[in-house]
């Protein structure tokens, strides 16, 4: 049976008994099924920094982690990846030459985040000047693939608008999420259920939202806030909320996220930088919640302001505040943009359509 070879720096967790949280982790998960469901047998591997050698399975694949420096990073991998046969690259940082055919996953812009140190004049120039030096690099590198699949169309339109010449073969297969059954969603009313599913992480909008829902925990006795995942911006969301009772703090798998929605009324992603086409806003969507986003990569690829969801400003957290409120005073307009939300997803970002788009590009690549 032909492999077809999956690489990244993260997958399976410390314990290896899952993948980690994270959207891109999700994304190998479900690349391995399309590979065993077009008769090959995908194989991941995993190069990460500090981290004693591995070989395991998990769900029937084999998962190789291999140690390794940064700086050797690339040279590790063409080193140990088997020449001459079909490798994705799960992100665009371990793309390196490869003797076969190679794609590479862009995930979005993540050069994005705002840098909240003070910078003036010069100061301010020369990160300008940075990220176009970073941009730069970060294209150079991906020559390298074959293919590029894009998560959103953010990047495609950055990327004509910076080369002249595009060389590079690049796709756009936008992320996908599972549907919540009707009969499983229950969104019980009088007591509003608020939600913010991702890592804890100030460019994920933890801060942002911390301080929103605060706000809002002191003027509704009527609300429920749910705040799930993992990361390093935990101590500060439990010192901020842990005197108040309705609000609980969590964790859940991959595999959870749905479950994990099915009762909320209202999900908050309040990314400040770096998205591509949000796995938490696509799974909260599928599960019949009114979701806010921000004006941030993908996020607009998929929300229309008022129709399918709100937006507001990235890192605004009185533009948060209100929108929360209103959807938690407006029942009518939270249940019309949460219907108006799944049919989004049912119509454009189900995993039916995703897989389809992704058998296209392998057969393809199987071809060549």
């Amino acid at each position: 049976m032909r492999r077809i070879y999956i690489v990244n720096t993260f997958y399976l967790n410390e314990e290896l008994t899952g993948p980690e949280i994270g959207g891109i982790q999700s994304y190998i998960t479900s690349l391995s099924d399309i590979i065993l469901e077009m008769g090959f047998e995908p194989a991941i591997y995993q190069f990460q920094l500090h981290r004693e050698p591995f070989v395991t399975e998990y769900r029937g694949i084999k998962v190789t982690g291999v140690s390794c420096s940064r700086a050797g990073l690339r040279k590790k991998i063409q080193k140990t990846v088997p020449e001459n046969e079909i490798v994705i690259f799960a992100s665009e940082e371990v793309v390196c030459a490869y003797k076969g055919y190679s794609i590479c996953l862009q995930h979005g812009i993540d050069w994005d985040r705002p840098n909240h140190l003070e910078r003036t004049g010069l100061r301010n120039q020369l990160v300008v000047f940075q990220r176009a030096v970073m941009a730069f690099i970060k294209i150079r590198q991906m020559s390298h693939a074959d293919t590029i699949v894009c998560v959103d169309y953010n990047f495609m339109n950055w990327y004509r608008a910076h080369v002249s010449h595009p060389e590079m073969n690049l796709t756009a297969i936008p992320n996908y999420t599972k549907l919540m059954p009707f009969r499983d969603m229950k969104k019980e009313e009088g007591i509003i259920k608020i939600i913010f599913a991702r890592r804890f992480e100030i460019f994920r909008g933890s801060r942002v939202f911390t301080d929103a829902v605060e706000k809002l925990l002191q003027e509704f006795s009527n609300i429920d806030v749910t705040i799930a995942g993992r990361g390093s911006d935990r101590q500060y969301i439990t010192q901020r909320l842990q005197h108040y009772e309705n609000v609980h703090i969590t964790n859940y798998r991959y595999d959870q996220t749905l479950e994990m929605h099915k009762d909320k009324h209202i999900a908050v992603i309040p990314t400040v930088g770096s998205e591509g086409t949000s796995l938490s806003l696509l799974e909260a969507m599928a599960s019949g919640c009114a979701v806010i986003g921000t004006d941030v990569g993908g996020i607009v690829n998929v929300v229309l302001d008022r129709f399918n969801g709100l937006i507001v400003r990235a890192g605004d957290t009185e533009g948060l505040y209100r929108a929360m409120k209103q959807l938690i005073q407006d029942r009518e307009c939270r249940e019309q943009l949460a219907e108006n939300a799944r049919k989004t997803v049912e119509a454009s970002f189900s995993y039916e359509i995703w897989k389809e788009k992704w058998k296209d590009v392998l057969g393809e690549c199987l071809t060549k």
